[in-house]
């Protein structure tokens, strides 16, 4: 994930949801204190929180989720490239073969 922030000047961003569940796995697996430090480590790199929630995103959203076997924060983060014409970064690889052939925005697989 550095190197990618590393290689490009353009603005980087997260949905709230894509933290909760970033945040949600990592206390999970370890505890609170661990996933609030990764949390705060990627708003550090320069990642910008975005809590975009109005109705024509969340409707993107939802057409995402029902037209593509998609996890719904995955369809939040879709849906917000979408919104800001920006490319999706993850490292869902899985999930992302609807999305991905059907072109809903440029999706790049990492990991």
């Amino acid at each position: 994930m550095e190197e990618l922030l590393e290689q490009t000047t353009t603005p980087q961003y997260i949905h709230a949801i894509n933290l909760l569940e970033i945040f949600y796995y990592i206390a999970k697996r370890t505890d609170v204190l661990n996933a609030r430090k990764h949390i705060a480590l990627l708003l550090q790199l320069g990642i910008q929180e975005r809590a975009d929630l109005d109705a024509a995103f969340w409707e993107d959203a939802a057409t995402l989720k029902a037209d593509h076997v998609v996890a719904l924060g995955d369809c939040c983060g879709l849906a917000l490239a979408r919104r800001l014409g920006a490319e999706f970064i993850t490292a869902d690889r899985g999930d992302m073969k609807t999305a991905t052939a059907a072109n809903v925005c440029k999706i790049t697989l990492i990991r």
